[in-house]
């Protein structure tokens, strides 16, 4: 397969992985006795390592080194887009906060 295909895959599959431990953590975190996090936790694991398993086939690294190395391109890829994220928030906050007419009185 050509490189072009396989790169938003990694990234796909990456995403998946840093997904799936953060639910996981969240799932730890949030133990209840009336919460039962079995097949959440099952589910999350089983999506987890399918995605570690087709990245370590597709780069032809060792799970733990694919691993690593997934990690840093989805937090790398999450910081890329954080950038136009904050920037369509900035954008919404500047058009709510000069389009508003409300006086500004002092409250009592």
């Amino acid at each position: 397969m050509s490189s072009e295909f396989l790169e938003p895959v990694v990234l796909i599959c990456s995403g998946i992985i840093l997904a799936s431990i953060l639910i996981l953590s969240h799932l730890f975190a949030s133990v209840n006795p009336y919460h039962r996090f079995l097949i959440p936790m099952f589910a999350m694991t089983v999506c987890g390592y399918a995605s570690l398993h087709s990245v370590s086939v597709i780069t032809g690294e060792p799970i733990v080194f694919s691993l690593r190395s997934s990690m840093s391109h989805s937090i790398e890829a999450m910081l890329y887009l954080m950038r136009a994220i904050i920037a369509v928030i900035t954008m919404g906050l500047l058009r709510i906060t000069l389009l508003t007419n409300r006086p500004v009185a002092p409250s009592s």
